[in-house]
């Protein structure tokens, strides 16, 4: 009961409700031994404190359920395990990491058929693939995921893989591609409800925009952005929208106060551990603050 009540409150976003029902189940479930409730409950606990901005206790709990789910034979567990593993080491940075959980994920839901799992798996490789430069391998798997979304007509994840696509499409260069498809996402994570997602769109959407060349327009939409991670408790969404203001700050010619976006972005993103985001705000850092020139350097004035 209470390992579903926490699930209850998870999906309210009342993470830290969700997180102490969580703990006392675990505490319940080892007491008498019931291996697969434990494996889940791990499970369970890395994610609340993954997505609140604890990586270091999410990494811990994410090995411990993996360790779990092995003796329980738990595939399922393991499989998801090894998905959000993945998702949280992309955060950190550490994509040749991300590469080899979530591909272990996706071959485990080939084995089962599980098409939706194999969609997931594949959207957030596609995610991981654009960071790293594979623009046709991503392309390649974001395209698969989204039209199995399309079809079992799962629109959460139809989201996150259309945000992924956007962000894809700017970095080719097809601005115009890009808006639409960040506009079609939002308006799903809107009709949804989904408000962490609805942050996530609105800075992808203020990104396709600047890169269209309006940066004012673009302005507008990642300071909405970036407020509403904050108010949902999103860390790494707010860090990602306030570094990319910055960059439409800093193209609205006002280099002081993309200067104070970048530094809000950089403190956020050192406090999660969010590697790549350290360098994206250093980058903005080392154009507004010429003294500020290698990555980890400290900017004036802090």
């Amino acid at each position: 009961m209470r390992l579903t009540y926490g699930q209850a409150l998870w999906s309210t976003g009342r993470r830290d409700g969700a997180l102490a029902e969580y703990e006392l189940a675990l505490q319940l479930a080892e007491q008498v031994g019931w291996l697969s409730a434990t494996a889940y409950l791990l499970h369970n606990i890395g994610l609340v404190h993954s997505q609140v901005g604890r990586s270091g206790p999410a990494l811990e709990y994410y090995r411990r359920a993996l360790a779990a789910s092995r003796r329980a034979d738990l595939e399922y567990v393991r499989t998801v395990t090894l998905n959000d593993l993945g998702t949280l080491c992309w955060e950190l940075g550490r994509l040749d990491e991300a590469v080899t959980h979530l591909e272990a994920a996706l071959a485990l839901n080939q084995r089962a058929g599980n098409a939706q799992g194999e969609a997931v798996n594949r959207s957030n490789l596609g995610m991981v693939l654009r960071q790293m430069g594979e623009f046709a391998a991503a392309l390649d798997h974001l395209n698969h995921a989204r039209h199995t979304f399309e079809q079992t007509g799962v629109r959460q994840s139809e989201v996150g893989t259309l945000d992924e696509l956007s962000q894809l499409y700017a970095q080719l260069g097809e601005h115009a591609e890009a808006r639409a498809t960040a506009e079609r996402g939002l308006a799903l994570a809107r009709e949804g409800h989904d408000r962490r997602t609805e942050a996530a769109l609105l800075a992808t959407l203020g990104s396709a925009v600047l890169g269209s060349g309006s940066p004012t327009e673009a302005a507008e939409m990642l300071r909405a952005a970036y407020d509403l991670a904050r108010e949902v408790s999103y860390p790494y969404g707010a860090a990602a929208a306030v570094i990319v203001l910055a960059r439409a700050t800093l193209a609205t010619g006002d280099p002081a106060g993309a200067a104070g976006h970048a530094r809000t972005g950089l403190s956020i993103a050192r406090s999660g551990g969010y590697q790549s985001l350290v360098t994206e705000a250093l980058t903005v850092l080392s154009t507004t603050e010429p003294e500020v020139v290698a990555v980890g350097a400290e900017p004036a004035g802090r």
